[in-house]
């Protein structure tokens, strides 16, 4: 199964296990192993396990702690991965209502060991995806589950919204066409704060900003950064007009998280967008 979802992402598939903390999550040159499954890009397996029997605490400041492994159990240096977007290691989390996401870099503790701190909104739980890059092979995606108090087994609210304030600031996006499963389409998102244009966007991870997608299988994801030059600089500014390339492989619900930083805070803006059948799917289905 190869998706390739936007100019720069890479499928994720079949997860197992759901609500197990602790368990391993793995992907390979083969696509299917423990959690997850990912295109084929060459190199090894990287496993990725958390502490046993942790649980997070909603509303609180939770340290997060897992091992990254290659496929014989050795421990995997951070000097092992790629820099992509100014970090060796990216971890994006969502719970399963899809109503709060965080993107986080963790710090390598040695010996294998990775860890972060985040506070979690929702009390059932949040699936956890590490992104890395092995220097002798592919994109790397592996899923994984933090558990919580609480086992939900709650529906995605699938909303549809083109505008959402956000910590006093106001985002609007639009398409220069219509979504449509496999076709390309450029998305826009203005920002701006008490109807003037937002200037000082900051540089976060080599660009003025990211967007990651989920779709309603909360398995498979999609990522992009705009297009356009990126900052130079640290002390460089941009917006208010933020430029995506999207083309979506898969028909069906899909949900935008569009990350800036401003005043040295990430923002995360949320849009939910339906995805129509390609022709394809529709003469699949008909």
């Amino acid at each position: 199964m190869e998706k390739t979802l936007v100019s720069i992402a890479w499928l994720v598939g079949m997860f197992l296990g759901v609500g197990v903390y602790g368990q391993e999550g793995t992907v390979g040159i083969e696509g299917h192993a423990g959690h997850g499954m990912v295109e084929k890009e060459g190199g090894g397996e990287v496993i990725v396990k958390t502490r046993d029997g942790m649980r997070l605490i909603p509303d609180q400041l939770n340290d997060v702690v897992f091992t990254l492994t290659d496929g014989e159990g050795k421990p995997m240096d951070v000097g092992e991965f790629e820099v992509v977007h100014e970090q060796p290691v990216h971890v994006m989390l969502l719970d399963p209502n899809y109503s709060d996401y965080h993107h986080v870099h963790p710090e390598y503790l040695g010996d294998g060991k990775y860890g972060f701190k985040f506070t979690p909104e929702s009390d059932c739980g949040y699936r956890m995806w590490v992104d890395v890059k092995p220097i002798d092979g592919g994109q790397r995606f592996i899923q994984e589950e933090l558990a919580s108090g609480l086992d939900c087994n709650v529906a995605i609210d699938e909303y549809v919204n083109h505008e959402v304030e956000v910590d006093g600031y106001t985002f609007k996006l639009k398409f220069d066409g219509p979504v449509v499963e496999g076709k390309e389409v450029m998305a826009e998102v203005d920002v701006s704060r008490d109807g003037g244009a937002m200037r000082e966007l900051e540089p976060v991870m080599g660009a003025f900003a990211h967007m990651m997608g989920f779709y309603g299988d909360y398995e498979t994801i999609a990522h992009t950064h705009p297009m356009g030059e990126e900052p130079k600089s640290i002390g460089e500014r941009g917006g208010p007009m933020l430029k995506f390339h999207l083309q979506p492989e898969e028909a069906g619900y899909l949900r935008l998280y569009v990350q800036v930083r401003i005043d040295g805070e990430d923002v995360y803006a949320p849009f939910g967008v339906w995805v129509a059948p390609g022709l394809e799917s529709a003469s699949a289905s008909g």
